[in-house]
């Protein structure tokens, strides 16, 4: 098996939606010598109400290019499409988190 190269993920309690924080820690990372992160949505304000933030994206993609590193997402840690009382809702933040 080939190993493409080390993640880490970024802890959501940790970043809070702290931009500036997210911004530290990537570089942290990268001078560690990371080559992935995992970036959660629900950490860094992604999504909002079920919607994506799309100017809050739009800061956080200027973040992430300044970094040699590669990126995944971690979907909201409350995302549950097994909830009926809630599910248009969940169906909207689990839209949202893949776009």
């Amino acid at each position: 098996m080939y190993i493409k190269g080390i993640g880490i993920n970024i802890d959501s309690s940790t970043i809070d939606g702290d931009l500036d924080l997210l911004e530290k820690v990537l570089g942290d990372f990268q001078d560690i010598g990371f080559d992935y992160v995992e970036i959660p949505v629900h950490g860094v304000d992604a999504i909002f109400k079920g919607r994506l933030n799309w100017l809050q994206t739009r800061v956080i993609t200027d973040i992430l290019k300044k970094f040699k590193l590669k990126y995944t997402v971690h979907g909201p840690n409350l995302l549950n499409l097994m909830d009926p009382s809630n599910f248009q809702l969940q169906k909207d933040i689990f839209k949202s988190g893949i776009e």
